[in-house]
């Protein structure tokens, strides 16, 4: 009797089981079987793999061979990179963040940098003497506020910060607050990559705007930038940012750690991505993002961004060109020994400067084998 029971719901699984399979359209439902086929079936990669899947793509060079550079990378940090961090920043909510009890202080309660989040004010003392201590720029400078900032309309899906450094008056570098309170993108990895970006903004040099690469109207207020100046400052500050990762994972912050192996995961997907795109087949990308990256939420949610993306293709484009393209093309340089050009100098005598270069000796170290693997691109 037990049998028949059990049998019998077997058989009305099976029965709707084929009639949503019946619903579906084809192509949806061969994409659940692969999906599932390779989730089943996917193990990691051994290095003896990856080295020679990296000779035959040495020996044999072509147009296909930086694609299994990049694929290769990005499979390894996303498996460095682990899962997303859920955080509590401790966001106020509001303009000003005080110390319990230091409200007669003012700013000097939080070292006279105003906040509105114990987090972002903590990450940012530890984050810019690194811009010193790896030889990035020889005089630091601190923002006057670093804040977690609501942003309005579609820029706060689309921009994770900004920096604003006026010739004269307050710095600010501030973090799109969706990053708190959307619990999609609530993720301490990311929130930590796009405060050091913006920090590596407010140092100058390269990684501002030059006076004259600044178009300002009759008032004297910036209004534009000159073709291409977006692109260079954006790809070297995104470059600078891998690297002062690497440093603070070197010296310990686990979390600097998890946010190098996601933004180098990044890099590499976003040169796919452009690959992809600029050969008209991003459905290639996509099917392969699906099944190797995402869950189901991850994939709805991708496919959301993608129907706007499609909206505003060669917006997409440039973004991909500015902060994967060319800034891993730089962070490439950076491992095969040539330092990154920061236009920032230091003076060595009275009336003699020279300009500084930022070495990528961090991001070669944490990526040990993996590093050899790029080097072979050298």
């Amino acid at each position: 009797m037990k049998t028949r029971s059990r049998l019998s719901r077997i058989v009305r699984s099976g029965w709707s089981t084929l009639q949503r399979i019946g619903r579906l359209s084809p192509a949806s439902v061969i994409n659940t079987i692969a999906l599932g086929a390779w989730r089943v079936l996917r193990i990691r990669l051994s290095w003896w793999v990856v080295i020679g899947v990296a000779a035959v793509a040495v020996l044999y060079r072509g147009a296909w061979t930086p694609i299994v550079r990049d694929v290769v990378i990005a499979h390894y940090a996303h498996a460095r990179a682990g899962p997303i961090v859920p955080f509590d920043p401790g966001y106020s909510e509001s303009v000003v963040w005080t110390p319990p009890g230091a409200e007669d202080l003012g700013r000097w309660a939080t070292w006279g940098v105003e906040t509105n989040s114990p987090w972002i004010l903590r990450y940012t003392k530890l984050i810019v003497p690194y811009m010193a201590y790896e030889g990035l720029t020889s005089q630091v400078v601190y923002p006057d506020s670093s804040i977690f900032e609501p942003r309005a309309g579609t820029d706060s899906f689309l921009n994770g910060g900004y920096a604003i450094v006026p010739n004269l008056g307050r710095i600010i570098v501030s973090v799109n607050d969706r990053y708190v309170d959307d619990m999609r993108m609530n993720d301490a990895r990311s929130v930590l990559s796009v405060l050091v970006h913006e920090l590596v903004h407010i140092q100058g040099g390269d990684f501002l705007a030059r006076p004259d690469e600044e178009i300002r109207d009759t008032k004297g207020n910036v209004v534009a930038w000159r073709e291409g100046t977006s692109a260079r400052l954006e790809s070297a500050t995104e470059a600078a940012t891998q690297e002062i990762l690497a440093a603070m994972c070197n010296f310990g912050d686990k979390l600097a750690c998890r946010s190098f192996w996601m933004n180098l995961e990044d890099l590499a997907r976003g040169d796919l991505m452009y690959r992809a795109m600029k050969a008209r087949v991003p459905w290639v990308y996509e099917a392969w993002s699906n099944l190797s990256f995402r869950n189901r939420d991850q994939e709805i949610a991708s496919a959301k961004r993608m129907r706007y993306w499609n909206r505003h293709w060669f917006a997409l484009m440039e973004q991909l060109e500015k902060y994967n393209v060319r800034a891993w093309s730089q962070v490439r340089d950076g491992i095969c020994g040539q330092p990154l050009n920061t236009g920032l100098t230091q003076m060595i005598t009275p009336g003699r400067f020279f300009i500084l270069g930022l070495d990528f000796d961090d991001t070669r170290l944490l990526l040990g084998r993996s590093g050899i693997f790029l080097r072979l691109w050298c």
